[in-house]
């Protein structure tokens, strides 16, 4: 897969006749939840691990170290021009369930998020999400509540003091200023380092990503009213 030192000829091997979906990112970056999603389609409300980086341990922020996830589907039918190719689209790990059914020819229920895979698996060109909602609602270890928008290079981030037993109403957040945000450029920062909430400040993106966060919550609150070509919990930002 391209490590300086690790080598993986079976998963290279695959590689070659797969399609690689180089921004995947699990819908929960926790054991149970992440898996509850898995299989539902669902965010958690509704229904990746640090070692020492940043100082941190454990999982459950919504670092690309503890977020993003390896994706690669392989369909023998797939003819030959469209085997090895490593797409750039956001994809959740909401996306794998409706995938899957998409798949196995069965129409997936109306209240799963996501979207299924196939069409671009299959080169088929597809509307797709400009932005990707990322949440961790895991309180266990102090922990914050935490949302985030990935939306082309910028990634934000903001967190809410959590508490153990919470209710619906604890992680309603309108209305309410986070405790702490993050801004991250990853073309010129990967590795998240460098967070440019204060020099951004007064930057439109930022006033974006803020705004727009808030109108998908709305969004989600009113049961996905309205449901497009991606769902309301994933539908493409516009900012302005």
């Amino acid at each position: 897969m391209g490590h300086p030192f690790v080598k993986t000829p079976n998963l290279d091997r695959l590689m070659r006749q797969s399609v690689r979906f180089r921004n995947a990112y699990i819908a929960e970056p926790v054991c149970a939840p992440s898996r509850v999603s898995y299989f539902t389609g669902m965010h958690e409300r509704v229904h990746g691990l640090l070692m020492g980086e940043y100082g941190m341990g454990g999982k459950a922020l919504l670092y690309d170290l503890a977020s993003k996830i390896p994706c690669l589907i392989y369909d023998p039918r797939v003819p030959d021009e469209f085997r090895g190719r490593q797409l750039d689209h956001l994809v959740s790990s909401l996306d794998y369930v409706r995938t899957i059914l998409d798949y196995a020819g069965v129409e997936a229920p109306e209240f799963m998020d996501g979207q299924s895979l196939r069409p671009l698996v299959e080169g088929r060109d597809a509307p797709w999400r400009e932005a990707l909602f990322l949440e961790s609602l895991f309180t266990g270890r102090d922990n914050p509540f935490q949302e985030g928008i990935r939306l082309g290079k910028w990634k934000y981030i903001r967190m809410y003091d959590g508490k153990a037993d919470y209710r619906e109403a604890d992680v309603d957040f309108a209305g309410r200023k986070p405790e702490f945000e993050m801004l991250f450029d990853l073309e010129a920062d990967p590795g998240e380092r460098n967070n440019l909430i204060e020099s951004l400040a007064d930057s439109d993106i930022l006033a974006a990503l803020r705004r727009d966060r808030r109108r998908e919550r709305r969004r989600d609150e009113m049961g996905r009213a309205c449901r497009g070509s991606a769902t309301a919990a994933t539908r493409p930002l516009t900012p302005t």
